[in-house]
């Protein structure tokens, strides 16, 4: 390969200065020729980004004035990205990554243009034979908007053992990376704020496959998260609230009425797990109905070109929640057995021996 795509990574920060340290050496020994980084600092006001900016000659930095949210970050430092890069990844502070995790994914997207995202093995950091919370090997979707991870069932979390090491399609990408085509993103937009944080990248992705392209898991690509899945309150409601948010904004209006009175009456189950959370989200979307309905005619009349009936191919169709709680579903194959559709495969024709890169 002679010439190489070049990739921005963009990466927000928010007081985590340890994390972000190590995060940006690993990033800084990744074994391809052609990137550059950009950290934009969510008004933190902690100085870190200028130490590390001065211990990094080549990162790029930049600030917010007001804490913005991981979309927000993101969106600032995807605005200063070079205008050659062809692709773009967006990473969390607390992430480290194998050397070859770019080339690998940079490799996938060169042979499948039909691909306008994907993401890489997400392990966990503190656990590295475990699967990480956010992420895992690509995520799926259920009808009702309940996302699913290869490695990550709710709460049950599974060990690699390889189990997932072949790249396929899938529903989502994110996590805590998120590689995307850039030219797409800016014909789409790019990070939904109002989402603040969490399931923003989810939102992007159902957008992108709703423009027409799809995205894949890529699991010789690997990384490690010292994230988590955390339980308090906040947490809770803004999931709850960005993933209902999130189901409002993309589906048709068809499949949005058939499903969305079946996701409250399970949200309501919920509250004895979650507490009162999906209900104060339910009230939230009330009380920002004109807020929420605009996006949904923005993406509804500029971005979808693809029914849902094309995009649902690949989802999960009982409600997942049901499955795993009440009949022991706790693997991704598990909801493979009963869904064989949501299983695709991607080609790889290149050679490997043509992406290695000789040491200087």
């Amino acid at each position: 390969m002679t010439e190489w795509a070049k990739v921005s990574i963009v990466i927000g920060y928010y007081k985590k200065p340890k994390d972000a340290d190590e995060c940006l050496a690993s990033i800084f020994e990744t074994n391809y020729p052609n990137f550059e980084v950009i950290m934009v600092d969510n008004a933190s006001g902690d100085g870190a980004v200028e130490s590390l900016q001065r211990k990094y000659p080549k990162l790029k930095a930049a600030k917010n004035r007001s804490n913005r949210g991981s979309g927000g970050a993101w969106n600032t430092g995807f605005g200063l990205t070079s205008q050659d890069s062809k692709y773009v990844a967006f990473i969390d502070c607390d992430v480290i990554v194998d050397p070859r995790w770019l080339i690998e994914m940079v490799k996938v997207a060169e042979e499948n243009p039909w691909i306008g995202g994907c993401q890489p093995k997400i392990l966990s950091y503190s656990q590295p034979d475990m699967f990480e919370y956010n992420g895992s090997a690509g995520m799926w979707m259920d009808t009702y908007g309940y996302a699913l991870n290869r490695g990550r069932i709710f709460y049950h979390i599974e060990k690699d053992d390889g189990q997932y090491d072949f790249p396929c399609e899938t529903f989502f990408i994110g996590g805590s990376v998120f590689f995307a085509r850039s030219d797409i993103l800016r014909h789409i937009g790019l990070f939904d704020e109002s989402f603040f944080i969490y399931h923003e990248e989810l939102d992007l992705a159902w957008r992108i496959r709703l423009n027409g392209f799809k995205l894949a898991c890529v699991p010789s690509s690997v990384v490690w998260h010292k994230g988590g899945g955390k339980r308090d309150v906040t947490t809770l409601f803004r999931k709850h609230r960005n993933n209902l948010y999130m189901m409002i904004k993309n589906y048709s209006f068809k499949n949005l009425a058939l499903c969305f009175p079946f996701r409250f009456f399970l949200d309501l189950a919920s509250v004895a797990m979650n507490g009162v959370s999906p209900i104060i989200a339910y009230i939230w979307l009330l009380k920002n109905l004109r807020l929420v309905w605009s996006h949904r005619v923005e993406v509804q009349s500029r971005v979808r070109k693809r029914s849902d009936e094309e995009l649902m191919e690949i989802n999960i169709k009982q409600p997942s929640p049901v499955l795993h709680y009440m009949k022991g579903y706790r693997t991704w194959h598990d909801f493979l057995a009963i869904n064989p559709r949501i299983y695709r495969p991607l080609k790889t024709s290149v050679p490997q021996t043509a992406f290695v890169i000789e040491a200087s």
